[in-house]
């Protein structure tokens, strides 16, 4: 996995079709704005079957996935 750090502005270009730019970012929260071509399918992560995150090589249950939070 790639990691990098982006300020607000600053954009990650992937290939030649897709952008994602840094809209706003706070303590706890980044927003992303995505350009891509229409035919290319854009999911969050969370929204994911958990064979299509093995698929893809995530780890792991999504997200604010019931797996994934902690009981209280």
């Amino acid at each position: 996995m790639l990691v990098l750090t982006r300020r607000r502005g600053e954009e990650i270009v992937i290939g030649d079709q897709v952008v994602i730019k840094v809209v706003e970012s706070h303590k706890d929260s980044v927003r992303l704005g995505i350009s891509a071509p229409k035919d290319l399918t854009i999911r969050r992560g969370e929204l994911l079957e958990q064979p299509d995150r093995e698929r893809l090589g995530l780890e792991g249950p999504g997200p604010g996935s019931k797996e994934a939070t902690p009981e209280k």
